[in-house]
Parts: C-alpha cells; sequence; structure tokens
C-alpha cells in the first residue's frame, strides 16, 4: 500500500495526517486519517459498494493508557458517558452496554 503523511490542514482546519492508497490486490483498505482541532482523530474509508454509512467511536481510555499517579479515568469515563441519562432517554446500543458497565 501506498502511504504518505501529509500535513496540509483542510477549510475546517481539520489536518490529513496519513493517506493509505491500496495498490491492486494488496491486503487492506485505503483511508485517509485526520486529526481535528479539538485533537479528535477521524479515520475515512469510502466503500461505495452498498448504500449505508457506518460511524463508530472508540474512547482511548484504560488502565493500560494511564500514567503513574493518573489513574481511575477509565472508570471515570464510563460514569461521564450515562450521566444522569434515564434509561427511557438512552439509545437501544447505549441499553445494552450499560449492565456491562453499571456498577
Amino acid at each position: 500500500m501506498a502511504k504518505s503523511q501529509p500535513n496540509a490542514p483542510t477549510p475546517t482546519g481539520a489536518k490529513l495526517v496519513e493517506k493509505v492508497v491500496k495498490q491492486g490486490n494488496e491486503f487492506g483498505h485505503s483511508y485517509e486519517k485526520y486529526v481535528l482541532p479539538s485533537g479528535l482523530t477521524l479515520i475515512v474509508h469510502e466503500d461505495h459498494s452498498d448504500p449505508l454509512v457506518h460511524v463508530d467511536v472508540t474512547y482511548h481510555v484504560g488502565s493500560a493508557r494511564e500514567e503513574i499517579g493518573k489513574s481511575g479515568f477509565a472508570h471515570f469515563y464510563e460514569h461521564m458517558m450515562f450521566a444522569e441519562v434515564t434509561t427511557s432517554e438512552m439509545t437501544s446500543t447505549s441499553k445494552l452496554l450499560l449492565p456491562l458497565v453499571a456498577h
């Protein structure tokens, strides 16, 4: 795969930090990686084989990413994600996740 790391800002202020283009029959996907002004990383992969859109959000928190003297953030984020939300206000996905994170 051809991989490049341009650093050109987009009109929205997002910076394109990596672009991977699949060559021929190589295994893998073409994608573009952006970093937004807020620090959020956005990975875009276009596949026009089906008329659908998929959005996935991943939070990089947990004990494997904690620094010495800074712990408990993963547990804190769990509570923040579900803070003051009644079961009727939750999305179906959140209702499925609640038993896994509620203590």
